[in-house]
């Protein structure tokens, strides 16, 4: 008699990642994805679809297909009112008749034991765009009874109530969602009216995402740093055209400076092919401001793309960890920071910013999450650099201190593998 092997799993990865046309590269999204990836590789019982914006991962070992794109803007909108109402007139017949536009997508889905929409900040009225094509997702797995794993996620703002109502409707339809803050989100769940999805808390998706080899981040150094006393000042800031915080960081750095032996390393999150978008060219108007007797390096998406190691997100991840204190705007620079026990100060730029940077904080500082974060509209010179040299002169108390929080939520580095496999009904790793 012959024994067939027995078939792997099928998931379905969703997520906000790809090279689109400008070369743009979210460092954040795409090591959401990575890490669960590899959750998912090292299990070695799924085989792992995903979509994304373009055909643009070679190095992982997964089937990639170009994600489902809405229209943009109000075309978009009324595009995704018209495929959600369709979707949901006819989502209990048990091969709904479904647009042309969508069947080869469908015939993805269809083809899945799993859909796991991977975690990122789309959930909200910010990006219109995102929720309506995370809400199609949903729809379309409960037709298609396919069980929804949604993990990483910042639930809301929503300041529109049909986004209110689409959220709700949708996310009511997720098996498990888990929310990468302690209280906004579940809060935003409650008052939407979700109540049939697990709700969990946990990190974000990236926190157990291991930095590059120390030899891959060797040539970002700064051959002229002077004496190996200098400490590291890694910066992750963006905010578009605010000519003010632009100075307002300089001058800080230069006080800082004055107290402390520095260099500084501009570290970007968003890129585009030649830099003149996003954070490179706003952390140069900061550099352009610095005295020359500070050393610092911007770093562009060349010198990553260039770097040997495939996974960019990884090389962040080690240039930040190597860092001994963290300035940042960005999220995930502050999730690289703080996973790494490097100390860091997040600059809260928005309301959706500082519920996505205190909810990190307050899952690691507990009652003393507001010591490390600043709002910039009420940012000066003087505070920022008090501040910064606090965070030098506590370093290695705050370095301890999350040291001992990784330890407390190592186990948290497998629990979307093992949510996945509940859902699946498949044994868990002893």
């Amino acid at each position: 008699m012959i024994l067939s092997a027995k078939r792997k799993k099928r998931v379905l990865l969703i997520a906000d990642v790809g090279t689109r046309a400008n070369g743009y590269y979210h460092v954040g999204d795409e090591a959401m994805l990575y890490q669960n990836y590899l959750l998912y590789r090292q299990a070695a019982d799924f085989d792992q679809t995903l979509l994304s914006w373009t055909i643009s991962h070679d190095y992982l070992d997964v089937d990639e297909r170009p994600s489902f794109q809405l229209r943009a803007g109000e075309a978009g909108l009324a595009q995704a009112g018209a495929l959600l109402a369709q979707i949901e007139r006819r989502r209990r017949l048990a091969f709904p008749p479904l647009p042309a536009e969508l069947k080869e997508y469908v015939e993805i889905m269809r083809e899945q034991d799993l859909i796991h929409i991977i975690g990122g900040g789309n959930l909200n009225s910010l990006y219109p765009r995102g929720l309506c094509t995370r809400a199609l997702v949903l729809l379309l797995a409960d037709a298609l009874h396919k069980p929804v794993l949604v993990t990483g996620q910042t639930i809301g703002p929503f300041n529109q109530p049909g986004h209110q109502a689409l959220a709700r409707r949708a996310l009511d339809l997720a098996k498990i969602i888990t929310v990468r803050d302690p209280s906004f989100s579940e809060k935003t769940l409650k008052a939407l009216g979700v109540h049939k999805p697990q709700i969990r808390v946990g990190l974000d998706d990236a926190f157990f995402l291991e930095p590059a080899a120390p030899d891959a981040i060797e040539p970002f150094w700064l051959p002229d740093a002077g004496s190996e006393s200098r400490l590291r000042v890694g910066v992750s800031i963006h905010t578009a055209e605010n000519a003010a915080l632009q100075t307002r960081v300089a001058r800080a750095l230069e006080q800082l400076a004055r107290h402390f032996p520095i260099q500084v390393y501009f570290i970007p999150h968003h890129l585009v092919n030649n830099d003149q978008k996003f954070d490179v060219p706003f952390m140069r108007g900061i550099a352009a401001q610095i005295p020359a007797e500070i050393p610092c390096r911007v770093i562009t998406r060349r010198d990553l793309i260039e770097n040997a190691e495939p996974v960019k997100e990884r090389l962040v991840k080690g240039l930040t960890a190597a860092m001994d204190v963290v300035l940042a705007t960005r999220y995930h620079a502050l999730v690289f920071a703080l996973s790494s026990g490097v100390p860091a100060l997040a600059l809260n730029h928005s309301e959706y910013t500082r519920i996505k940077n205190l909810g990190l904080l307050e899952i690691l500082f507990a009652e003393r999450a507001a010591d490390y974060a600043v709002s910039i509209d009420e940012l000066e010179v003087e505070a920022l650099a008090g501040k910064l040299r606090q965070l030098l002169a506590q370093r290695a108390t705050i370095r301890a201190a999350l040291r001992d929080q990784r330890a407390v939520h190592a186990g948290e580095s497998q629990l979307n593998l093992a949510l996945a496999k509940s859902l699946l009904q498949l044994p868990r790793a002893a």
